[in-house]
């Protein structure tokens, strides 16, 4: 009498850690299935959707318009009149736009009068970077650790001084050209630009604006 009861109680005992175990492991899976996706990782905390890119940046990309793309939430699209000057060396007043998050001036762009479609987005804020980390407010020597294949230009037209890499062949980080402290006879002699080396400029000089630019720009 004993041992069919014994028996029972064992066969009992052992449906009830299966139904356990098997509830365990179905609660296991649907938790794992439920939890949010964890954000890529990066040292602005942002996603990669504003990762700097050679064309462009969030849903803005060069040649499209810029009602192509919409402001991203808690951000101002500003427009306004600014006075340039023209390839004819006359000035002239367009209508220039910035990306306004949390009061700064995150982002600015370039706009052909005609087409209204994006030929330069220039990032001013260090909350944005490229895939590889680097940003507005770093240094030239960070710069070329980042990118160990680069050039440092003088743009004589447009009298600005940039890094550029092969990795992102439309992209310039822009630095201050009063910073260049070698010979002045090196400055001036090319039509378009000038390749200098990065000791020609001060220690410590920071990339001030990430500039992304349309593939087909003439070289200013």
């Amino acid at each position: 009498m004993c041992r069919p009861i014994l028996f029972l109680f064992l066969v009992v005992s052992v449906c009830a850690l299966s139904c356990k175990s098997e509830s365990d492991n179905s609660y296991a899976s649907s938790a794992q299935a439920n939890a949010p996706s964890a954000r890529p990782a990066s040292s602005s905390g942002k996603s990669n959707s504003w990762t700097i890119r050679n064309d462009g940046i969030y849903q803005y990309e060069i040649g499209d318009t810029l009602n192509t793309a919409a402001t991203p939430p808690g951000a101002q699209l500003n427009s306004f009149s600014a006075v340039s000057t023209g390839p004819d060396g006359k000035k002239r007043r367009d209508k220039a736009h910035t990306l306004v998050v949390n009061l700064a001036n995150a982002l600015s762009f370039g706009v052909d009068q005609q087409t209204e479609r994006l030929t330069a987005i220039s990032v001013h804020s260090k909350e944005y970077e490229t895939k590889e980390g680097f940003s507005v407010g770093l240094t030239l020597n960070d710069f070329i650790r980042t990118y160990p294949v680069y050039e440092i230009s003088y743009f004589t037209q447009s009298q600005v001084a940039a890094a550029t890499t092969p990795i992102y062949p439309d992209v310039r980080f822009i630095f201050n050209p009063n910073n260049y402290t070698g010979n002045p006879d090196n400055i001036g002699h090319h039509p378009t630009k000038d390749v200098l080396q990065y000791t020609d400029f001060r220690e410590g000089t920071r990339i001030t604006e990430i500039r992304i630019l349309t593939p087909d720009r003439p070289v200013k």
